[in-house]
Formats: structure tokens, C-alpha cells, sequence
């Protein structure tokens, strides 16, 4: 068996256009529902609807660029989760040191976001390079 086979049989994302990346929205989307709640508890935060709709929302939008990779920008899909887990991280993170006392549950959801956007532009950055190198490569060998 070859390695190429192998590499391909023991990947962690499906396969392009599979049913199983609905799982992974939903899988994705409820750890970071599950994550934006857990420090808006910690942070003795007051739920109300609008506010959890929102935090659904931003859950929503996370989950739905985890899930790009269904198209099969693959680089994409593992660029943005890596930097989706160090944002829930981040926002764990600060509100669990309680680094800005008495702005840590805007500060936090704040860093969340942007940590978001970044790997967002990193990740589209990242898989335009990787279409852009197969083009050409595939030019080379016409």
C-alpha cells in the first residue's frame, strides 16, 4: 500500500460533498455554542434571548466556515478549525484567568471574533496559494 493511500484512507475530514460534513457543522457549531455559553456562565453573565440567539449566531457562522471544505477547500477547512480551537481557547482562557477584570466577557467574545476573522483571511489566503500552485503545476505538465 502506498503512502499516498494510506495518508488518504486515515484522514480526520470526509470526503468532498460527503453527508458526514453536516456532522461536522453540527459537531462544530455546538462546541462553540457549548464554549461561548460556558464563559458567559463563568463570567455570572445574565441570559437573555437576544443575547443567546446571538452567541448562536456567531456559533452558526463559525461552524458554516468549518464546513467549507465540503466544496473541497480542504487547506481552507483546516486552517480556520485550527484557529477556531485557539479562539474558543482564547475565550476560555481569558475569562477563566480573569485577565481584564471587569472587561472579560467583552474583551473575550471580542478576541473570539477577531481571532475568527484572522483565520479567515489566513485560511483563504492559504488555500488561494494552494489552487494557485496546482494550476500551475498542472500547466507545467500539459
Amino acid at each position: 500500500m502506498s503512502k499516498r493511500r494510506i495518508a488518504k484512507k486515515f484522514t480526520i475530514l470526509p470526503e468532498t460533498q460527503s453527508i458526514n460534513w453536516f456532522y461536522v457543522f453540527f459537531i462544530s457549531w455546538l462546541i462553540n455554542l457549548c464554549a461561548i455559553i460556558l464563559s458567559r456562565y463563568l463570567n455570572n453573565y445574565n441570559f437573555d434571548f437576544i443575547g443567546n440567539c446571538s452567541y448562536a449566531w456567531i456559533a452558526f457562522y463559525a461552524a458554516l466556515l468549518s464546513c467549507v471544505g465540503w466544496f473541497g477547500f480542504k487547506v481552507f477547512t483546516r486552517t480556520f478549525m485550527l484557529f477556531n480551537a485557539f479562539a474558543l481557547t482564547y475565550l476560555l482562557a481569558i475569562v477563566i484567568t480573569n485577565a481584564n477584570d471587569g472587561w472579560s466577557d467583552l474583551t473575550s467574545i471580542v478576541g473570539h471574533i477577531f481571532i475568527l476573522l484572522l483565520g479567515t483571511v489566513i485560511a483563504t489566503t492559504l488555500q488561494l496559494i494552494v489552487l494557485i500552485i496546482k494550476k500551475i503545476n498542472k500547466k507545467r505538465s500539459r
